[in-house]
């Protein structure tokens, strides 16, 4: 019995020393993935999941527009737009393309007005936050802290 307390103890210290490790952590550290080119667009989808959750965003972005510049949103197929001639002519009408075979969501937006309450660049800028998974940034939403003015 004496020559196997040496090989009992020797047991003992290894599986004590496993328990000590906590379960959640790797043994090495993982290098971060590396990204190749300039950042990411966010109008083009990377995968099909990615094209789902993009479309559920630009929806999330239609509505709120919808909802603070008073015109209805419609679809065409994987067209979705505003009117420009409805509501409070100061909004530019938005013209939203889904992306079909080539993974990219196109955006248009018209002032019928010599001038509008937002620029094309200023309203890409916000649905390209909104896609990018940004929070809410129109603000004048009372149901959201936005940067859009009602």
């Amino acid at each position: 019995m004496s020559s196997r307390l040496p090989v009992v103890f020797l047991a003992i210290g290894l599986l004590a020393g496993c328990v000590s490790r906590p379960s959640g952590e790797p043994p090495t550290a993982v290098a971060p993935a590396v990204r190749s080119g300039a950042a990411e667009d966010p109008q083009t989808c990377r995968n099909s999941i990615d094209c789902s959750l993009k479309s559920a965003r630009t929806l999330l972005f239609v509505y709120d527009y919808a909802y603070l510049s008073r015109l209805r949103p419609e679809r065409q197929g994987s067209l979705i737009f505003t009117p420009g001639d409805a509501g409070r002519g100061e909004w530019p009408a938005i013209r939203i393309r889904l992306p079909e075979a080539d993974s990219r969501f196109r955006f248009d937006s018209v002032c019928l007005r010599r001038q509008c309450r937002y620029s094309h660049a200023e309203l890409r800028a916000i649905y390209r936050r909104y896609l990018a998974g940004e929070p809410c940034v129109l603000p004048g939403d009372p149901r959201r802290d936005c940067r859009l003015k009602p």
